[in-house]
């Protein structure tokens, strides 16, 4: 594997002897924004992850697209900073609208080291 790193010392993409590489962008603060993975035979497992923040900086969304063109979205309800509750939804090409997948609800609980105990 190869490591390339940004101007602040994060991994920006990392290079597989498979020919899979998978790319990393970053905001100011530090935080991933884009998550690119490609070189997969299989084009279902390219795929291109966007990460959205709130205005304090905790993440609240994130949205997948695939490579075959199918597209998952992440919600995360926080409490002070922590995922508490995450939503997925699929992308209904029908309607063009966002469908909350059945049974997708998780529910983390923290230990008082803000460890997830439960999920």
């Amino acid at each position: 594997m190869d490591y390339e790193y940004n101007a602040q010392n994060k991994v920006s993409k990392i290079a597989y002897t498979t020919g899979i590489f998978e790319k990393y962008t970053y905001n100011s603060q530090g935080s991933i924004l884009t998550y690119e993975a490609s070189g997969y035979v299989s084009i279902s497992q390219n795929s291109i992850t966007n990460y959205v923040y709130d205005s304090s900086g905790v993440k609240i969304e994130e949205i997948t697209v695939r490579g075959n063109g199918n597209k998952y979205k992440f919600v995360y309800t926080n409490n002070n900073g922590l995922p508490i509750e995450s939503k997925n939804y699929t992308w209904n090409t029908t309607t063009n609208l966002w469908v909350e997948s059945t049974g997708s609800r998780l529910t983390y609980i923290y230990n008082s080291n803000n460890q997830v105990t439960i999920k």
